[in-house]
């Protein structure tokens, strides 16, 4: 919970950091549901030393991942559920996904939850340009549904791409 606190003090935070505190996320979650996910961040060896270089805004994986958890994977049936954190550099952009194997967004009911209105990816959004406006950056977002070989959801992938900082 500190370093929750203390990363939303800050306009941004390094990648390294954010990667951690979405472990911790992800550990606790899976705690509190009882489940067994198969989390791992895959992370190419010419990326991992300038995961410190590389600043976000803070807690902008965390809205991606509880839904991916709360929406995908809780409401899924497979037995072995997945979330991954991909990154990959293309030539000076890095790519940030996060894939889960659950239900996916076809599957997700349309209507909100009595009681509950969801807008955290709206804040989300608005926190992005916000700080693509204060640092003259491109961090971008996209949301892609899988599909399986017989074109059954499969799940989703978010993908958050941003410039690299020159080396």
């Amino acid at each position: 919970m500190r370093e929750l606190l203390e990363t939303g003090k800050q306009q941004s935070v390094a990648l390294v950091q954010e990667l951690e505190l979405a472990q911790k996320y992800v550990t606790l979650e899976a705690l509190r549901f009882d489940q067994d996910l198969d989390f791992a961040v895959h992370t190419p060896e010419a990326l991992k030393d300038r995961l410190t270089d590389i600043q976000l805004p803070p807690m902008v994986l965390q809205p991606f991942l509880e839904n991916a958890i709360w929406h995908g994977l809780i409401p899924s049936t497979k037995a072995q559920k997945v979330l991954h954190i991909e990154l990959q550099q293309h030539q000076q952009e890095l790519r940030i996904s996060i894939i889960d194997n659950g239900v996916g967004r076809s599957r997700k009911p349309q209507t909100p939850t009595k009681g509950h209105s969801s807008m955290g990816l709206q804040i989300t959004r608005d926190r992005i340009a916000l700080y693509n406006k204060m640092t003259h950056n491109t961090l971008r977002t996209q949301t892609i549904d899988l599909v399986d070989e017989q074109q059954q959801a499969a799940g989703t992938r978010v993908e958050l791409s941003i410039n690299l900082p020159a080396s």
